[in-house]
């Protein structure tokens, strides 16, 4: 009798979370599609990582790559005995997961309008604020990769060629293990802007072959309507590693 009614309990409780399960369909797979977009980011650093362990690139701290709190609410995915297994169990997980998405959201709020201010110091020829407030917007938001090219843009522009080559390669790395964007075609915008900008840091600083590469690498995936303006910087470099040419054999 007692093995009677604790299967009878046990089916109760699998119907029970099976109805709360389909009331909350939506709510639950909106969470689900969030965590396992954060896995599958996390996995492919994982994966950069330790294909490239020379690189110098720190990305530790990133909430992204934290140890994931949602874990072990989907459990029951593989098998696991589920941890959302009544409406109070939800209630608390949805309360977990939506505060933690709305401090996620704030902070990207906050780098945006950091961005935003630093664009227009940009346009206003204002660089020591406009570096300011790119490196103010990446501490909010270290993985978009636009503020990383927005920041280059400054740093060309009052002579910091090397940090401008290295805001480049950070904005290239983000396209490639976290977004997989990096060999899109057509390109993708911050794609093409890094390498344009790297191209015209390397020329500056005398890298003149690693100049010529990010060219190459930006005209093979360029749309029509940046093709003249890659041509012209291909032009450029060309310049300046004959004329570099010219002062070593003077």
């Amino acid at each position: 009798r007692e093995k009677v009614e604790e299967r009878l309990v046990a089916q109760a409780e699998a119907e029970d979370r099976e109805v709360l399960r389909e009331v909350h369909h939506e709510k639950i797979e909106e969470l689900k599609r969030d965590y396992y977009h954060r896995k599958n980011r996390r996995e492919r650093w994982e994966q950069y990582r330790r294909d490239h362990p020379s690189r110098a690139t720190d990305f530790r701290g990133w909430d992204l790559f934290e140890e994931d709190p949602d874990e072990d609410l989907w459990a029951y995915e593989s098998g696991k005995k589920p941890q959302v297994q009544d409406q109070a169990a939800f209630d608390a997980m949805a309360k977990d997961v939506e505060e933690r998405a709305a401090r996620r959201a704030a902070t990207r709020q906050a780098a945006d309008a950091e961005r935003v201010r630093g664009n227009t110091a940009l346009a206003a020829g204002q660089l020591s604020e406009a570096l300011a407030c790119y490196t103010r917007a990446l501490e909010f938001d270290k993985s978009e990769k636009a503020l990383y090219t927005n920041r280059a843009l400054a740093h060309l522009r009052v002579g910091n060629h090397l940090s401008a080559a290295e805001d480049c390669s950070k904005a290239l790395e983000i396209a490639e293990f976290l977004d997989d964007c990096v060999d899109a075609c057509p390109a993708h915008p911050v794609v093409l802007k890094a390498r344009m900008r790297r191209a015209a840091a390397y020329s500056a600083l005398g890298r003149h072959a690693d100049a010529e590469a990010d060219v190459r690498a930006a005209l093979r995936t360029a749309g029509e309507k940046d093709t003249p303006e890659l041509h012209r910087l291909q032009r450029q470099v060309a310049a300046e590693k004959a004329e570099e040419e010219a002062e070593a054999e003077a």
